[in-house]
């Protein structure tokens, strides 16, 4: 486990409104929030980097975000595969932002269905947080032009 000193974190989500209002119950108590940014203060001792990565390994001090949840909280405990190294630019407030979001698009385009040249995304909300990354992403990673259609 890793622990991490957190600086920026989500507003209220949907997600979290959705843990608070019962739609997916946790035991009680907890703490609020999903997606955090901060700066990792413990690794593992017997942490090795991943192998099959681009991403920089985890190095104590260095700026991190983790989607472990609990994040209205001064520190958070995570497991090192809910933490990841945040990309030198990035500002902090932005990846907290984007985190859940952009990680549900790139899902989407990626693992849920490979989009190969040629094929079709149906995009039915362009103008919400998923939506509007779904069809950058998709431009991003190369996949057809997404076509806007009034409805």
């Amino acid at each position: 486990m890793t622990t991490v000193r957190l600086h920026a974190l989500e507003y209220v989500s949907k997600l979290t409104a959705d843990f608070r209002n019962g739609l997916y119950p946790k035991p009680l108590p907890y703490i609020v929030g999903q997606d955090a940014v901060g700066t990792l203060v413990s690794l593992p001792s017997n942490y090795t980097p991943p192998a099959n990565t681009s991403l920089p390994p985890l190095k104590v001090g260095a700026k991190v975000l983790t989607t472990v949840g609990n994040s209205h909280a001064e520190y958070v405990v995570a497991p090192v595969s809910k933490v990841a190294p945040l990309p030198e630019g990035i500002d902090e407030k932005d990846a907290v932002g984007l985190t859940t979001t952009a990680f549900t698009a790139i899902g989407l385009v990626e693992d849920s269905y490979k989009v190969k040249k040629g094929d079709w995304v149906l995009v039915r909300a362009a103008s919400g947080g998923v939506g509007t990354l779904l069809v950058q992403v998709s431009v991003i990673l190369k996949h057809p032009t997404p076509r806007l259609h009034p409805s």
